[in-house]
């Protein structure tokens, strides 16, 4: 099967969204044609979103990856749904509001009068709280309704600046479809809610999504549709890989591709285990991930854990920082301590940061693991676990952002 590789400097594109690859690294990252299924980003998707033929013939057959150091791996698709989703509500506060660390009324106000919202306006339709020392503006249904979309768009280029006081604006919904209104209406929503939803998207690099979770909550009264809604954000689509133990030629170095870390000795016995067990040819590859990795793998976070994707990086190598609440322009540096550039092809193990290309600011972070599937934790809220994901279903998350690119880190 013919392989694609994305090459230094060059200028990848997923759609609408873009990505940069530094020029200072030597790397190659393996990227497949894929179906429209797999193609698609991941997150809440509803069924509606594929047809009942798609969703049937595609999540019940396993898929080949394409050949390489890892040796025959498939996958098949599967959905996550956090256990407690009626319970977990309450995660979903029905107040909007916009957080400002470490800025005074009058400094916040004059960056939103840069974006388009008049300090009169504000005035009207807003009020300011200190919360934990931190400024907030709590804006009014009806600000929110009169924002233009163009707007709601400079908002988030903002507020993201501060993800973990603003995770709305640093991860919004992303309705992949671009039609919300048949996405919710097929997700159990009104028509009416759907309507509302629709008025309250904006596009990021061609990429429909929306932020105002907490508002949207706040006008549904209908305990069912109330769940409805909360379904479709907490349904998460993800992979199960497979590794097929049949080619005793190939065997030693697709071990070594495996045994990353000074591992040999966990991973050595569960493939001579396999290629000795009559019968038995494939192997689940959560087994071939280090100790704290295979733990998380499809799990859920503890409520107020607040572990986000940098953190998972370090984790998956066992590594718990007592610096946990790092602000995110010092992960650069975090990274630099721990590792080094990677050279040549991307090796399982290698840490994928994104970057802002204008702030330099580290957006997301993820751990390659064979063909373009990677482990990750998408944001810090509790109901998204760690999951495998496609590369370009992470470059539609976060290559809207402007001015993207990434940088390869391994191990020393």
């Amino acid at each position: 099967m013919t392989r694609y590789f994305l090459v230094l400097r060059v200028l990848i594109v997923f759609g609408s969204a873009m990505c940069v690859f530094g020029e200072n690294q030597h790397f190659k990252l393996a990227i497949g044609a894929r179906s429209r299924l797999i193609s698609t980003p991941y997150g809440a998707l509803p069924d509606s979103q594929f047809s009942e033929q798609d969703s049937d013939s595609e999540l019940r057959q396993t898929h080949p990856a394409h050949d390489g150091p890892w040796g025959d791996l498939e996958y098949y698709i599967f959905y996550l749904q956090h256990p407690n989703t009626e319970d977990n509500a309450e995660l979903f506060s029905e107040q909007m509001y916009w957080c400002f660390p470490g800025h005074t009324e009058a400094e916040a106000i004059r960056k939103l009068e840069k974006i388009g919202i008049s300090k009169s306006v504000l005035q009207k339709n807003s009020y300011m709280s200190i919360v934990s020392k931190e400024l907030r503006i709590v804006p009014t249904g009806r600000l929110i309704m009169t924002l233009t979309p163009e707007i709601r768009s400079r908002l988030r280029m903002l507020l993201r600046r501060w993800p973990e006081k603003n995770p709305y604006y640093a991860y919004p919904i992303v309705i992949e479809s671009g039609d919300p209104v048949s996405w919710y209406t097929g997700a159990g929503l009104t028509l009416q809610s759907a309507e509302l939803i629709r008025s309250l998207c904006y596009s990021q690099k061609g990429i429909v999504v929306f932020s105002d979770v907490p508002y949207v909550l706040s006008r549904i009264t209908d305990p069912e549709e109330r769940n409805s809604f909360l379904r479709s954000l907490f349904r998460t689509r993800t992979l199960m890989l497979r590794l097929t133990i049949n080619d005793d030629s190939r065997l030693n170095s697709i071990r070594n591709y495996w045994a990353i870390d000074n591992r040999r000795k966990e991973v050595l016995p569960i493939f001579n285990s396999i290629a000795e067990t009559r019968g038995v040819e494939k192997l689940d590859v959560i087994h071939l991930l280090p100790s704290t990795a295979r733990k998380r793998l499809y799990t859920f976070p503890e409520k107020d854990s607040k572990i986000y994707c940098h953190l998972a990086c370090m984790e998956f190598y066992g590594i718990v920082p007592e610096w946990r609440d790092v602000h995110s322009d010092e992960w650069a540096d975090v990274f630099k301590t721990y590792f080094i550039p990677a050279k040549g092809d991307l090796q399982f193990g290698d840490v994928v940061v994104l970057f802002n290309q204008e702030t330099d600011e580290p957006i997301h972070s993820t751990v390659y693991i064979a063909d373009d599937i990677f482990y990750t934790k998408n944001g810090f809220l509790s109901y998204r676990p760690w999951i495998f994901m496609f590369w370009s279903d992470i470059i539609s998350l976060y290559g809207f952002n402007e001015g993207t690119y990434a940088k390869v880190y391994r191990l020393p």
